[in-house]
């Protein structure tokens, strides 16, 4: 997918976010959406399940209640994110860029992570048993 539908794709999430009545929830699933840009938005309650976001920007994101089930995600950049409640079960996160994260309540069980001392550090309660 290109960068143009995605944005146009995150400006309906966001007019979505702020009253439900207009605008259309993101869904992202199983696209490839590989070295694309989310940067500095609001993407709360997207969905990205089974998406390639390979390379993709999510620095500076709000990403409370999203869901990443089963996405890729190889050095994909979510540094500075914000994620509350935020679902990556089964996602890759290899080579993933997570400096200075924080949240709470993240579900990473079954995931591909390389740096779990760096994600622990910065997000309460992040469940990570039985990871892969």
């Amino acid at each position: 997918m290109n960068q143009a539908t995605v944005d146009k794709m995150i400006v309906e999430h966001e007019q979505w976010l702020d009253d439900h009545e207009t605008g259309t929830r993101a869904d992202f699933s199983n696209l490839d959406l590989s070295s694309n840009s989310f940067a500095y938005h609001d993407l709360s309650y997207a969905i990205f399940n089974g998406a390639n976001l390979s390379r993709a920007d999510f620095e500076d994101d709000i990403l409370n209640g999203t869901s990443f089930v089963g996405a890729i995600m190889i050095a994909t950049d979510l540094s500075y994110a914000a994620m509350f409640g935020t679902d990556f079960q089964y996602a890759e996160l290899t080579n993933a860029f997570v400096d200075d994260i924080y949240g709470a309540v993240v579900d990473f069980r079954h995931c591909q992570i390389d740096d779990f001392e760096e994600i622990s550090q910065h997000i309460s309660d992040a469940r990570f048993d039985d990871e892969v």
